[in-house]
């Protein structure tokens, strides 16, 4: 049979240029920079999602045989999750409205039936194209259509394959969940997380069964409902006594934080936070409750310590957190938010992401 080609995937129209100006300046002008021909895998490696994103466009256009499917899919997932990684997500949703419905035959083998798109590529362009057409009903759809092929594979895999399709079959419960609180139907979220926990069967608890229970944990955040979100963080497994101790306690306070409790939120964050010092999560989120009451100067000094501890890399929610209080604390905001994204900008590369981007800074 002849080989399928995809040189409408190769088009340089495809795929629009990255501006700097989204970039704080001390990024740009640091030495971290990467030189403009350094391989992809390079990039990724030390988190240069932005550059990962343009080299991967360049490849597709200039340097790739359109017959070549399993680089043009890799490149092209590079490609999208780069985009995303880097806060470009409109441009990410635009771009994948290229690839078309990738749950058509077209994209599956003529004679074996195998798709020749990653499950993670096919993941990403479910939210995305969902996104890029402003569909959210049709993201529903497409996570319904990998679930059914995720179905086949349980009943149909050996017993290696049959713990990687139950485990795609949960993350897509999980993620078609997500997607109604985004499209604002929470009763039907909630019966639809109801519905997986009375459907899940005894062989589908493996290693991968704590993140799952957490994207599920926090879906119930959003729906509201937190004492399904209790029942379900609390039947996480905990290594030993000092862990189970200490994921009570941040159940306990997360759960105090979303009914809008606040005085006893700071309480149990600050206890926590006496105990964990280095816990960055438990940190930020003693500073966001010190903030709503009202303790602005010392929520800026935990901020800035936890900023400030090199062996943390900064996340968006502390460094815009963080440039919130510079606005409200002093005149001299700017400056100090320009110092702090140079701060991370001299920090060296590390593969979970390097540059930022002004709105994390809210330049």
């Amino acid at each position: 049979l002849p080989a399928k080609e995809y040189s409408y995937l190769l088009s340089p129209t495809n795929f629009h240029p990255l501006p700097t100006s989204t970039v704080p300046p001390p990024f740009l002008s640091s030495a971290h920079q990467p030189p403009s021909n350094t391989p992809i895998h390079n990039l990724l490696a030390h988190g240069h999602f932005r550059q990962a994103a343009v080299s991967a466009a360049l490849a597709l256009s200039t340097a790739t045989n359109a017959e070549d499917e399993e680089r043009v899919f890799a490149l092209w997932y590079v490609r999208l999750a780069c985009l995303t990684l880097c806060g470009q997500h409109g441009l990410a949703a635009q771009e994948s409205k290229c690839l078309g419905d990738l749950s058509s035959s077209f994209y599956r083998h003529p004679v074996s039936g195998a798709h020749v798109v990653s499950w993670e590529l096919r993941v990403l362009a479910v939210r995305l194209q969902a996104l890029g057409f402003g569909e959210w009903r049709r993201g529903v759809m497409g996570y319904y259509e990998l679930a059914k092929e995720a179905r086949q594979g349980v009943e149909e895999g050996d017993e290696q394959d049959v713990r990687m399709w139950e485990a795609r079959l949960r993350e897509l419960g999980v993620r078609i969940a997500d997607t109604m609180v985004e499209m604002g139907d929470f009763e039907l979220a909630g019966e639809h997380l109801r519905s997986l926990r009375t459907t899940r069967s005894p062989a589908s608890q493996h290693e991968d069964d704590e993140r799952l229970k957490l994207m599920e944990a926090l879906v119930w955040l959003r729906v509201g409902d937190l004492s399904s979100a209790r029942r379900c963080l609390s039947s996480i497994p905990t290594p030993d006594a000092e862990s189970e101790s200490k994921a009570t306690g941040v159940l306990q306070a997360l759960l105090k934080t979303a009914e809008g409790d606040f005085t006893a939120a700071t309480d149990a964050w600050n206890a926590l936070h006496e105990s964990y010092e280095d816990d960055a999560l438990i940190t930020q989120n003693f500073a966001v409750c010190l903030i709503y009451t009202g303790q602005m100067q010392e929520a800026r000094r935990v901020l800035a310590e936890l900023h400030d501890n090199e062996d943390e890399k900064p996340f968006q929610a502390l460094t815009f957190n963080l440039a919130t209080l510079y606005e409200l604390c002093t005149e001299r905001n700017r400056e100090k938010k320009l110092s702090m994204a140079a701060k991370d900008a001299d920090r060296a590369p590390r593969e979970d992401g390097w540059e930022g981007v002004n709105v994390d800074y809210k330049l």
